[in-house]
Parts: structure tokens; C-alpha cells; sequence
């Protein structure tokens, strides 16, 4: 199992566009939504496209409706509430498939995106079902959709890298590549297909490949992106993971305390991100043997995913597996034990099979001279 967390990069699809001529009162309620989510008020966001909901059912603006549906689903899915998300995504995607059919641009959007919801629910077959049928749709729609397809290649890759299908996931990447790189080699669908594909080379224990993909990226990054950019918090987060693969820790906490930096801005949003960060922090701290900064920055990463009622994901019980294999290494078996019970508590309310101390995966280490240190 890979200790530290590479951050994968998707891309959401929203909807804006008018459909109907008497729909100015939903245009503006709905654009104001999505003002508010690009601003990271989510509150307001939500409030706006709720109004803007209530106005296209009021006119019965079906085609409104589902636009409405999708960037509030979206927005859900971004705050965690997975289940509402979904629900909101399904309907959004029944209304379209009722008025356009299955064959038409907003469809392969709702595809995507519902995809993405069952993804951040770790349910990665539905997911990969999804994305394939957005793929369907844009390479039936031609040429003029061609960046879409790209993106959503870029999308199914995030879920074939989390459960490991690195060669088809890579393939994906390479297509995405080649199609936006027609375009140019600096837009948003290249550079995340070049970081997604960085990824695969980091968990495939290339890492002079990655870093200089992830350089690279960081390069473009700094010239086009603000401070603190949320992608360069990422893109920070990934070079100190690689760079620790490497034993170059020093460089490895630069980084990591770069892309905190950001985190700790946005923390109450990019919830998931900011826990991983976090945990890389505690991992690299172990590395160093300094074992009572390992233990905060873990049991941090754990209590940012509990505050948010995040609990018993795969990214929480990495987390939880990599703080027990901390306390293995100081013989605190007791703390061990608290850990395992509350994970299993949990397992046995959803009748599903318990984790033994023996099933613990042992934590991965790197071999450094004393050069590298």
C-alpha cells in the first residue's frame, strides 16, 4: 500500500446555458449559483440555486431543471453530502435523457458527473460504468466535442489509478494527451492529464519520471495560476510525496509546507485534499524519526476527515492504517487497539467483515544512505 496520497485531478462539468425564452428569472438565480461556488461560498450558492429550482419548476422549465439540478448536485458532491448528490445527479440525468435522448452532449455531462459523485463514494464500478457511457456520447457527437472526450479520459483515469488499472489508465492518458496537445500544451486538459499520469509513474515506483513531470507542470503552474492556486497546492503536495520516494526530505517538507499553506486557506472546503496533506506531513515526519510530530500531523489528518463526518472511507482507513503502524513501531498496542476497535464498531453496524491487527498492511519505508538524508 502507498503511504502518502497523490492527489488526482478531475474536472467537473457545470451547466449554464438558456434553453427557453421566458427563463430570465431562472438565468439569473441559476448564474448566481454558480458565481458563489467558483467564489467558495457555498451557502449562497446553494441558496441561489435553490430559488433558481423553485423558478423552473414553477414554469415547468424542464431543460432549466436539469441544468439547476446538476451544478446543485455538484456543489453536494463538492461538500461531502454524497447521497443528496447522487440523488440530485439521478434526476438532473432522467429529465435530460426524457428531452434529448441518449445521444447529446448534456447527457454525456450528467454521465460524467454522476460518475464523479459515486466515485468520491468509493463505488468504482458504477463510476467506471458512467464515465464509459459519457466516452460513448462525445466520440458519437464528433470533432467539435473532442476536448469533452479528453477530459472525461482524463476522469475515468482517476478511478483506474485508485483500484490500481495503471496500464489501461495510462493509455487513457496518453489519448487525452494527444488530443489536447492540438490545441495547445498548456491548457487545463493536457497539464491534468500530465499530473494524472505523473501519479501512475510515482505509484509505479518511477520517480525520476514523475518528478519531472510534476516539475514541469509546476513550471507552467507558476506562470499562470496565483499563489495560491489550488492546483499548485496539489501539484506541491505530489512533489514532496515523490520526493520523499526519493529520500530527499528536506525538499520533500519544503514542499509539503508549501501546499499546507494553501490547504489551511481552504480548509474548509477542499476537505478530502487538505486531510491527505496532512497525513503526507505526519508520513514524512516519521520518516524522520520524529515521532511525536508524526503522531500529530496523522491524528490531524484523521480528525479534519471526523469533524466532517467523513468516517470509515479508504482514505480514512489508509490514514488510520499508517497512525497503527506508528504506534507498532512504539510498542503502543493499547492506542492500536482503540484504533481497531472504533474501525470495527463501525464494520459490524454494517455487517461488514472486521479488520484484524495482522491485516494491518506494514507501513512502506524507504531504503536511504545517510546522503540522502
Amino acid at each position: 500500500m502507498f503511504k502518502e496520497i497523490i492527489l488526482i485531478l478531475f474536472i467537473i462539468f457545470f451547466s449554464s446555458s438558456s434553453f427557453a425564452n421566458n427563463n430570465s428569472v431562472w438565468l439569473d438565480k441559476n448564474k448566481k449559483g454558480m458565481e458563489y461556488y467558483k467564489l467558495g461560498d457555498y451557502v449562497s450558492s446553494e441558496k441561489y440555486y435553490l430559488e433558481a429550482i423553485k423558478e423552473a419548476e414553477s414554469q415547468d422549465l424542464k431543460a432549466e431543471l436539469s441544468a439547476t439540478l446538476n451544478n446543485l448536485g455538484l456543489l453536494h458532491s463538492e461538500t461531502l453530502r454524497i447521497e443528496s448528490s447522487k440523488n440530485l445527479l439521478e434526476k438532473s440525468l432522467r429529465i435530460r435523457l426524457e428531452i434529448y435522448g441518449g445521444n447529446h452532449r448534456y447527457v454525456a455531462q450528467s454521465y460524467n458527473n454522476l460518475a464523479r459523485a459515486y466515485e468520491t463514494n468509493d463505488e468504482y464500478e458504477k463510476s467506471i460504468d458512467l464515465y464509459v457511457k459519457s466516452l460513448k456520447v462525445y466520440e458519437s457527437l464528433g470533432e467539435r466535442y473532442k476536448m469533452l472526450l479528453a477530459r472525461t479520459l482524463n476522469n475515468l483515469s482517476t478511478v483506474q489509478i485508485k483500484i490500481g488499472l495503471l496500464d489501461v489508465a495510462e493509455k487513457n492518458l496518453v489519448r487525452s494527451m494527444a488530443i489536447s496537445k492540438e490545441y495547445s500544451n498548456d491548457n487545463s486538459i493536457f497539464l491534468t492529464a500530465m499530473s494524472n499520469l505523473a501519479s501512475i509513474f510515482s505509484n509505479t515506483g518511477k520517480y525520476i519520471e514523475a518528478e519531472k513531470l510534476y516539475m514541469n507542470l509546476l513550471n507552467i503552474s507558476l506562470e499562470i495560476e496565483n499563489s495560491d492556486s489550488i492546483k499548485l497546492a496539489r501539484l506541491y503536495n505530489n512533489l514532496a510525496v515523490v520526493m520523499k520516494k526519493q529520500c530527499n526530505y528536506n525538499n520533500a517538507l519544503n514542499y509539503i509546507e508549501k501546499s499546507l499553506n494553501i490547504w489551511n486557506k481552504n480548509k474548509g472546503i477542499f476537505i478530502l485534499d487538505y486531510s491527505s496533506a496532512l497525513h503526507n506531513y505526519g508520513e514524512l515526519y516519521k520518516a524522520l524519526g520524529k515521532f511525536d510530530l508524526a503522531e500529530k500531523n496523522i491524528l490531524n489528518s484523521l480528525k479534519v476527515l471526523e469533524d466532517n463526518d467523513i468516517k470509515y472511507n479508504d482514505q480514512y482507513l489508509l490514514q488510520s492504517f499508517s497512525l497503527i503502524n506508528l504506534y507498532k513501531q512504539l510498542d503502543q498496542y493499547n492506542r492500536i487497539s482503540e484504533i481497531l476497535n472504533k474501525i470495527n464498531s463501525y464494520r459490524i453496524s454494517q455487517q461488514l467483515t472486521t479488520i484484524d491487527i495482522n491485516e494491518v498492511p506494514e507501513g512502506v519505508y524507504e531504503h536511504c544512505s545517510s546522503s540522502n538524508i
